[in-house]
C-alpha cells in the first residue's frame, strides 16, 4: 500500500515520508534516503520523490511514551495507527486527537481514501 501512498503524494511537498530504523542497502527505503526516488517493482520504474524525507531511529516497538513523545516532536496534522493491538492502537488514537487534526484507527479490513 506504501508505493500507492507514495505515487498519489509524491510531489506535495507538504507531507513527509517517515521511515524507521536501518535501510537495507538496495531497498527502496535507502534509495528514497539516498536518491530520492523509489522503485516500483511491477513494472521496474523510478518514482521521484518531492515530499519530505525523515528517518528516525528507534526500535519498531516503542513504548507509549516514546510514541507521544515523538507525536509532539512531529507535530502532525494527521495521523494513523496502523500497527498494534486495537486497544492500545485506540487509546493512542485517544491521545494523538489532542495534537492532530485527523486521527484514523482502522480496523482490518477499512479502506481509508487521502
Amino acid at each position: 500500500p506504501i508505493l500507492r501512498y507514495i505515487q498519489k503524494l509524491k510531489n506535495d511537498k507538504k507531507s513527509s515520508v517517515i521511515l524507521t530504523g536501518y535501510q537495507v542497502e538496495g531497498t527502496n527505503g535507502r534509495l528514497l534516503m539516498e536518491n530520492g526516488y523509489i522503485v516500483d517493482e511491477s513494472n521496474n520504474k523510478k518514482i521521484s520523490v518531492k515530499m519530505e524525507k525523515h528517518q528516525f531511529d528507534f526500535s519498531a516497538h516503542a513504548g507509549r511514551n516514546s510514541l507521544e513523545r515523538i507525536a509532539r516532536d512531529v507535530n502532525p496534522e494527521i495521523a494513523f495507527v496502523v500497527h498494534g493491538d486495537q486497544e492500545p492502537a485506540t487509546e493512542l488514537g485517544k491521545f494523538l486527537t489532542t495534537i492532530c487534526e485527523k486521527v484514523y484507527v482502522p480496523e482490518v479490513g477499512d479502506v481509508i481514501e487521502i
